[in-house]
């Protein structure tokens, strides 16, 4: 006996077609983001530090144009725009890491 299904919302049996991942998601761009801020805090606080325990490292890289530099806050400048610089590329190479892995798992995929 061969049933005949005319029901409109049942699911499929074969798929529609190829699957397709989309390269830019709100789940990328918030990765993208959030590695970009904690890049920043990171840096920001790795500068800081720097600067307090160090102060005659920024002295000698950025003292020579006469102008007198609190080395706290120029350590906090750089590493917080050296750090989302830096947490900014870094997760780009892991999304475009991750996305080659996919499409080279899944011959299905297109582009």
């Amino acid at each position: 006996m061969e049933q005949r299904d005319d029901n409109p919302y049942a699911s499929p049996t074969e798929p529609a077609g190829p699957a397709v991942y989309p390269l830019v998601s709100a789940r990328a761009v918030g990765f993208v983001v959030g590695m970009t801020l904690c890049g920043a805090i990171v840096g920001a606080g790795a500068g800081s530090v720097t600067g307090a325990l160090a102060p005659g490292y920024y002295d000698a890289m950025f003292g020579g144009s006469g102008a007198r530099v609190n080395p706290s806050q120029l350590g906090f400048g750089l590493g917080l725009t050296q750090g989302a610089g830096g947490g900014f590329v870094g997760a780009l190479a892991m999304m475009a890491i991750t996305y080659f892995l996919k499409f080279r798992r899944d011959p299905s995929v297109t582009r």
